[in-house]
């Protein structure tokens, strides 16, 4: 099955369409193109989805979700120990044949004042004109059509306009590198069309879809080593949790379009080290949409010295508001970091040396949405 999640809600819902694919048993050599983290990335937005069921602006309404683990050559993948609270633990792959089935009927349950979300993280690539492609488990199976089990980020997008739905969000946790072989086609390639449209369809009047994408045009994404989520998916479930925020007249706290526009960069800057993960939108959007609301809004603070041996260094980290203790605990890795709740008001880093290293000074910052990365430096020795 394809179908992990559904329930009948009065009203407008959201449907969802998950796809991680880490197996290409066609690309690369002897499986040199397989990724881990695709399938927890996948796995990851769909535990979201349904944490987050009652705080979508409009209900979750279904997920269909396709995977293609590389840790099996199995037809299915499970996911019984997974991902708990489905209708199905046997998910199909994400080849051609799934994903336009899985495609269309995922398109098919949308009426008017829906919500969709579209997530595919795997491998991608961009064509001739700078659009992003994403590649499915199959891609390279027919010698003739080498190229034929791809899909179109643009394509979709547009598709998603005419559905006459309340908003439309898209996020494509692959690379865009420029592939010389897919580039020289002397045709454009055919790619996977889960509907076909008219030019009266994309001049009517329709939703303009946020969709996001992990990487620049011409650039590649990125993940961990281990079976973690990739670092896009990283910062975007951080952002969906509470961070990428702001406040509306309908639904109090809640991520919009602008936020994750504009926040999740800064959020990236705050959790994750040494890769800097710089979303790129792919279509026009529309901003002012609000995908979920959220009950407690929270700023990851990520703190760090200069030079970063001195952190090393350091016994422990408290952050005070006045003479409260808002938080503390000890230094891992060079960084001490934190999720604060969100309230409008002045907060102070200090950081307690071991005897005999450089004392670092406090710093002082006002608290604001998305995310904090702070950097203390040593206190200035008396001449």
């Amino acid at each position: 099955m394809t179908l992990i999640y559904q329930r009948n809600v009065d009203g407008p819902v959201t449907h969802a369409f998950v796809v991680g694919c880490g197996r290409y048993p066609n690309l690369g050599v002897a499986g040199s193109a397989n990724r881990n983290a695709p399938i927890a990335g996948a796995l990851a937005m769909a535990e979201l989805l349904m944490a987050k069921r009652e705080k979508l602006v409009a209900p979750l309404g279904s997920i269909e979700l396709l995977l293609s683990d590389p840790a099996s050559t199995e037809s299915t993948t499970d996911i019984g120990q997974r991902l708990t609270g489905t209708i199905a633990t046997q998910i199909e792959t994400a080849d051609e044949t799934h994903f336009r089935d899985s495609g269309e009927k995922w398109l098919n349950r949308i009426r008017p004042g829906d919500v969709i979300v579209f997530y595919f993280s795997g491998h991608g690539i961009t064509d001739r004109v700078g659009d992003a492609v994403g590649l499915l488990s199959d891609v390279g199976t027919s010698r003739n059509r080498p190229w034929a089990q791809t899909f179109s980020l643009t394509k979709l997008a547009l598709a998603l306009r005419t559905m006459s739905a309340e908003s439309a969000w898209v996020f494509f946790d692959a690379c865009q590198e420029v592939v010389a072989e897919f580039a020289d086609r002397l045709w454009d390639v055919k790619n996977i069309e889960l509907k076909e449209l008219t030019l009266r369809d994309i001049t009517g009047s329709g939703c303009e879809p946020l969709a996001l994408a992990a990487a620049a045009t011409g650039r590649v994404a990125w993940a961990p080593d281990e079976d973690e989520p990739p670092f896009f998916t990283q910062i975007l479930l951080k952002g969906l949790s509470g961070c990428c925020v702001e406040r509306t007249r309908e639904h109090g706290w809640a991520v919009t379009g602008v936020t994750l526009l504009y926040d999740l960069a800064e959020v990236g800057r705050s959790i994750i080290d040494g890769i800097a993960v710089q979303p790129q939108s792919l279509a026009p959007h529309s901003e002012r949409k609000v995908l979920l609301a959220v009950d407690h809004p929270f700023t990851p603070v990520t703190v760090r010295s200069n030079p970063e041996m001195h952190m090393k260094l350091a016994a422990a980290v408290r952050l005070m508001c006045g003479s409260d203790i808002i938080s503390s605990g000890k230094v891992s890795n060079f960084v001490w970091r934190a999720d604060i709740a969100f309230a409008e008001r002045e907060l102070t880093v200090y950081c307690e040396t071991r005897q005999g290293a450089p004392m670092l000074a406090p710093q002082t910052f006002r608290q604001q949405l998305p995310a904090h990365n702070i950097t203390l430096i040593p206190v200035r020795e008396r001449a």
